[in-house]
């Protein structure tokens, strides 16, 4: 009984933490679940089943796997900067090997989440290509 009690404490303290977060603190440790390759912390903090291409939670670990290792090693070294905030939606300013870029989250039922598949179409933007073909713009 004991055990259950404590177990349920940690999860409600958990997720006040989580509640409690800002964009900022989520991009923090956002960064620190990537540098510590911990799939399961990552996707509590990345947007939920049902948002965009991450609709199911293989979808989202299939995202997360997929990623190009320049892009997960740029969420690796995350500096998070300023936050703006516009309604539900927020990006963080934040420096990654020397780049400037900007990193998108989403809220949900008041936490605040790493919007993944928004994330990718940055990147995406940023380096000139457009679509599922990944063709750069001449």
């Amino acid at each position: 009984m004991r055990f259950l009690i404590v177990s349920i404490a940690v999860l409600l303290s958990a997720t006040f933490a989580f509640a409690a977060s800002t964009p900022k603190e989520v991009c923090e440790q956002l960064a620190k679940a990537a540098r510590n390759n911990d799939f399961d912390t990552f996707t509590k903090l990345s947007t939920p089943p049902g948002r965009g291409i991450a609709s199911t939670p293989k979808a989202n670990q299939k995202n997360f796997q997929s990623m190009h290792q320049k892009q997960l090693d740029r969420i690796k070294d995350l500096a998070c900067g300023t936050e703006l905030v516009a309604g539900n939606q927020a990006v963080v300013k934040a420096t990654s090997k020397g780049e400037s870029r900007l990193v998108p989250f989403h809220k949900y039922s008041d936490l605040w989440r790493f919007d993944l598949p928004t994330y990718q179409a940055f990147n995406q933007i940023q380096h000139g290509h457009h679509g599922k073909g990944g063709h750069k713009k001449k």
